[in-house]
């Protein structure tokens, strides 16, 4: 019985995940939130960047989407995977280690994306002066204090919300 309600649980979140990926990307965003690309440009004009740093950046990015490309012209044909995913969705009986196979070439895939952009960030952190790496230091900073003020608000207007009325 344990076995069972388990199997269903994890079958509602996978395909609430899949549910929430489609409709954030329907909506023309990213379902981790933001454009990544503005704020890197961003972070970066607040660094001064020398023209040749600012070369070295692109060259960095060009090679990451070219990795990416390449990486996801391996990964093969995305609606194949959908495919395989609802069949075994709505297939008479479940197949557990066919999931956990697909599950793990989807996090094998996930953890070498995660390899390149780690890369290429570390190569344009190289880059910096050790001014422009304080000047970084202090902008993560004042980021994590507005992202952990913003928190508390959210936590005080929940509390609120929830607060029994009189």
């Amino acid at each position: 019985m344990t076995k069972q309600l388990s199997k269903f649980v994890l079958l509602v979140c996978a395909i609430g995940a899949l549910s929430f990926t489609a409709a954030a990307k329907d909506q023309g965003g990213s379902h981790r939130g933001g454009d990544k690309r503005d704020d890197m440009r961003w972070v970066m004009s607040k660094l001064d960047l020398t023209e040749e740093q600012q070369q070295q950046v692109k060259d960095i990015q060009l090679a990451k989407k070219e990795q990416m490309q390449a990486l996801m012209a391996e990964k093969g044909d995305r609606k194949a995977n959908k495919e395989e995913f609802t069949a075994l969705i709505q297939a008479e009986t479940f197949d557990e280690n066919a999931f956990i196979l697909l599950q793990q070439e989807k996090a094998e895939h996930q953890a070498k994306s995660s390899l390149i952009s780690a890369k290429s960030m570390h190569q344009m952190y190289q880059l910096l002066t050790v001014e422009q790496k304080e000047k970084l230091a202090e902008l993560k900073q004042q980021h994590m204090e507005k992202r952990q003020l913003r928190k508390e608000k959210m936590k005080q207007r929940k509390q609120q919300k929830d607060k029994p009325k009189v």
